[in-house]
C-alpha cells in the first residue's frame, strides 16, 4: 500500500533533518520493533549527527562494548541517512576484515534500496554497482569498502556533487591549505574537513 503524501513528505522531512528519527523509523520498518533508548544509544546518534550536520567533530573514536550498535548506527544507519540527505555523498569504509566491510556496504546499499527507503528518497546505485567493494548512486555517490591493509586512493570520499568546486571558495580552500600545510604525511584532517563541506 503506497503511503499517503502527506504523510511521506513529512517522514521525509523528519528522517533527513534528524538522526534520531531516522534511525527510529527505519528500526520501526526493519524490525516492527521501537528503537531502545538507552542513554549510550541517544549519545551515540546525537555525536554521529554533530559529524554529518555540524561539522564540529572532525575526529571521533566510538568506544562500547560489542553488540551495542555501533556497526548499525555508525555505518549503516549514518552512511544511508548522509546519502539521503546527499546523494552525491562518498563514502570510504574501512574495518579490520575486509569480510566485514564487504557486508557493511552491501547492508548499506540493501537499506537504500529498501521499499521503505526509495518510498521517501528514489536514489538507485547505477546499474553497473554489482560489487559490495564499490558502488555508486546514480547521482554519483556511493561506498567503497575494504579492509585497512587495503588500498584506499583514488576512490574520493566526500561530495561529487556539481558545484563542489564553487562551494570551496578560493578563501575557505587557503584557509585549509594554510592549516594543514605542515602535516603533509598526516593530512586526515584536512581530508576530513574537506568532506565534510558537503555533508
Amino acid at each position: 500500500m503506497a503511503m499517503d503524501p502527506r504523510v511521506r513528505v513529512v517522514a521525509k522531512y523528519k528522517c533527513e533533518n534528524s538522526f534520531l528519527f531516522f534511525s527510529k523509523y527505519f528500526i520501526k520498518k526493519q524490525t516492527k520493533h521501537k528503537l531502545r533508548e538507552y542513554q549510550y544509544t541517544l549519545d551515540l546518534i546525537e555525536t554521529l549527527s554533530k559529524v554529518a550536520t555540524e561539522g564540529e567533530i572532525l575526529r571521533l573514536l566510538i568506544n562500547i562494548a560489542p553488540r551495542l550498535g555501533k556497526t548499525q548506527f555508525a555505518v549503516i544507519f549514518f552512511i544511508a541517512w548522509c546519502i539521503a540527505k546527499n546523494p552525491g555523498a562518498r563514502f570510504i569504509h574501512l574495518s579490520f576484515s575486509d569480510e566485514l566491510a564487504l557486508d557493511n556496504s552491501s547492508k548499506i546499499k540493501d537499506l537504500i534500496l529498501s521499499d521503505e527507503f526509495q518510498e521517501l528518497w528514489p536514489i538507485k546505485p547505477k546499474d553497473d554497482a554489482k560489487s559490495k567493494r564499490k558502488w555508486y548512486t546514480e547521482q554519483g555517490g556511493g561506498v567503497y569498502a575494504t579492509s585497512t591493509g587495503g588500498a584506499v586512493t583514488g576512490f574520493g570520499a566526500g561530495s561529487a556533487t556539481d558545484g563542489f568546486e564553487e562551494d570551496l571558495s578560493k578563501e575557505h580552500w587557503s584557509e585549509l591549505q594554510e592549516k594543514y600545510k605542515d602535516q603533509a604525511l598526516d593530512i586526515s584532517d584536512f581530508l576530513v574537513e574537506l568532506s565534510l563541506i558537503h555533508i
